[in-house]
């Protein structure tokens, strides 16, 4: 006698509901991560790129330029992305100064800040430095800091004087 083996269906439409949201939920939270992760470092790369273009600027233009000049070129670079960042203001949140890089005066050490960024010699260097604060868009759900500090810098010999 052969048994008769019964089919019964079989309703797991709840389980496969949980089991999906759980899915889903982490498969949104990584996507969330990449694409916020990819925003804090669009934003620190053209930080980056801002500075550098200042300086560059900066040492092209040491005679006939003002810092306000200076701050316009390295907006420009910004492409108006510091609308995106907390309490930036150009005329605080982008230094520019002059350092000695190479010591042609005895008296006056490596690495001594100038008074003036406008006098700087070849030995020295014209530094761009621009600090921002930066404000995650989900930052309990991806661990992150609700505000970060970012600073970009860039060094170049000054082209003047």
């Amino acid at each position: 006698m052969q048994l008769a083996r019964q089919h019964l269906p079989t309703r797991r439409s709840a389980a496969t509901a949980v089991e999906t949201g759980v899915v889903l939920g982490v498969c949104l939270l990584f996507m969330f991560g990449i694409f916020e992760y990819g925003r804090f470092f669009l934003m620190k790369h053209l930080l980056e790129n801002a500075a550098r273009e200042g300086a560059r600027f900066a040492v092209a233009h040491t005679n006939d330029s003002t810092e306000s000049d200076i701050r316009d070129a390295v907006m420009k670079y910004l492409a108006k992305q510091d609308l995106k960042l907390d309490n930036f203001n150009k005329d605080t949140s982008i230094e520019i100064f002059a350092l000695v890089l190479r010591q042609s005066d005895p008296t006056i050490p490596v690495g001594t800040q100038l008074s003036s960024w406008d006098q700087a010699k070849p030995t020295d260097g014209i530094v761009i430095r621009i600090t921002a604060n930066y404000r995650s868009t989900l930052p309990t759900f991806l661990g992150m800091p609700d505000v970060i500090t970012m600073q970009a810098q860039s060094v170049m010999y000054s082209e003047g004087n």
